[in-house]
């Protein structure tokens, strides 16, 4: 929130600091709300890299604004993105833990 944001809320006797917690925080635990980003990330990341490989192993190849990709390019692409979601995945499961 921006500084002017806060003076007026301050003004009008409003505390931005809330002591209750949110829906999201009751319903998930304070852990899993905490990590609502990063499983975001998860979740968006891995059904990108699995839709790019169904679609190389369905049809062999993937477009690209017309253009084709497929081969070595194509599946190097989509094992990238798979090893990025691996990585979010494991750093996720870290800091739940952790958390």
């Amino acid at each position: 929130m921006s500084n002017l944001k806060d003076r007026r809320w301050r003004r009008k006797g409003l505390d931005r600091k809330i002591e209750t917690p949110s829906w999201g925080e009751l319903a998930f635990g304070k852990k899993l709300f905490n990590l609502r980003h990063m499983l975001l990330a998860v979740f968006t990341s891995g059904f990108i890299s699995f839709a790019m490989l169904y679609q190389l192993i369905t049809y062999g190849h993937w477009e690209a604004k017309g253009a084709k990709v497929d081969g070595a390019v194509g599946y190097g692409v989509a094992f990238f993105l798979l090893v990025i979601f691996i990585a979010l995945l494991i750093a996720t499961i870290k800091d739940w833990r952790r958390g």
